[in-house]
């Protein structure tokens, strides 16, 4: 079993160890050493980085058999016995440190403020979750669960680590019942929070800097509550304040006045929309008016026929779905410009093959399209005027 000195300094950034074991890796070489100060994947935490032996460290895992395996990113020639110096990518591991510690703060924070017992957590590279066994959880009690866990932070509670024989387990009051027989290692922060761990921790809970509390989802049964610790939640703070400020100068109000600004936008917003909506009605009526004095019979059927110029599809469809009100009425449109669009219409009781007529039209232009006989489109490149007022005469019987 590879010793963990980890376990008896979070601190510890440079350690000399004894190989073991060399391991072959397709893209490099893995080592089992004597000891590490490289923390090995467990319990929701990422490994270490780091370098060793002048070679980066790109994963850290236990073995069945209690071996650490640091898997290197280059192959060396590395050797039983020889003797390697091992570097921790410090800032990745204080940042786990903040994010642990600050979790078992929160996680007793918790059971103060809304009985709610820990379930699992996750430890990401941007931020992390707990999931809790409360069924929901409100604003106000999100806000009671925020104020408290700093509440611990700021108190600089001491952080105590010790290794104890599994008999005496049951006089720390744990918060969940250890996952490991003979010595427990036991976390204390300091007569607020007990827990069986063996991660990595600050010194101090004020090291933890701050909590945040980003975001509140159901999570089968339960409730997933995703935090942010020290710097992560100083980075956080410092997006949302800039993006507030931002919003604010485009309002012409404060940050903290964002909000109800917005709320009075998205009114205002809403009824230009529909003043828009109402006059775009009208606009299609008065168009589909137009068109319909311009149709000539054809046969039992009425042909109506254009070219409209630069027209967005929904635009067409609104006006073709107004034509084909009236009876025997076949409608043809097209919009000329950077996109060709046709759009084929016909009323329920005309006879004319929709489906066919556009597979005519799409050919001379090398457009794509469908539909069924009573209604087809289709676009493809850009067309002129002149080009697409020639493809729809050329589809009129007769």
């Amino acid at each position: 079993m590879t010793e963990r000195l980890y376990r008896h300094d979070s601190y510890l950034t440079t350690f000399t160890a004894r190989v073991l074991e060399c391991l072959p890796r397709d893209a490099g070489n893995a080592v089992v050493l004597d000891r590490t100060g490289f923390y090995a994947a467990a319990g929701g935490q990422p490994c270490d980085f780091g370098m060793l032996g002048g070679v980066p460290v790109v994963d850290v895992s236990e073995r069945a058999d209690g071996a650490i395996v640091h898997v290197l990113g280059a192959k060396r020639d590395f050797a039983p016995g020889d003797t390697l110096t091992g570097t921790i990518d410090f800032r990745r591991r204080f940042d786990y440190m903040q994010q642990h510690s600050g979790q078992h703060l929160l996680s007793q924070a918790l059971v103060r403020t809304a009985g709610a017992e820990t379930l699992s957590v996750h430890f990401g590279d941007e931020a992390s979750t707990i999931d809790v066994d409360a069924v929901a959880l409100g604003a106000e009690k999100l806000a009671a669960l925020e104020v408290e866990v700093n509440r611990a932070v700021q108190s600089d509670l001491a952080v105590v680590v010790r290794e104890v024989p599994e008999a005496e387990v049951a006089a720390y009051g744990l918060r969940r019942p250890p996952k490991v027989t003979g010595m427990v290692r036991i976390v204390e922060f300091e007569g607020y929070d007990w827990s069986a761990c063996g991660g990595t921790h600050v010194r101090r809970s004020g090291q933890v800097g701050a909590v945040a509390l980003v975001k509140s989802e159901k999570r089968k049964g339960g409730t997933r509550l995703t935090f942010l610790c020290g710097n992560r939640a100083i980075v956080h703070h410092r997006l949302l304040n800039a993006q507030a400020v931002m919003l604010g100068e485009l309002l012409s109000v404060s940050p903290l006045e964002v909000l109800p600004a917005f709320e009075r936008w998205r009114e205002e917003s809403q009824a230009v929309r529909t003043r828009l909506s109402e006059a775009t009605e009208l606009v299609l009526d008065a168009e589909a008016a137009r068109l319909r004095a311009s149709g000539r019979q054809i046969g039992a059927e009425n042909w109506i026929v254009a070219t409209l110029d630069g027209r967005e599809p929904d635009s067409m469809r609104a006006l073709a779905k107004r034509l084909v009100t009236d009876a025997k009425t076949v409608v043809l449109l097209a919009s000329a410009g950077p996109r060709t669009f046709f759009c084929f219409s016909r009323a329920p009781d005309a006879m004319s093959d929709m489906s066919a007529l556009l597979r005519a039209a799409l050919a001379r232009v090398g457009a794509k399209g469908g539909g069924s006989a009573s209604y087809a489109q289709g676009g493809g490149p850009a067309a002129t005027r002149e080009a697409t007022e020639a493809i729809l005469a050329a589809l009129i019987p007769g």
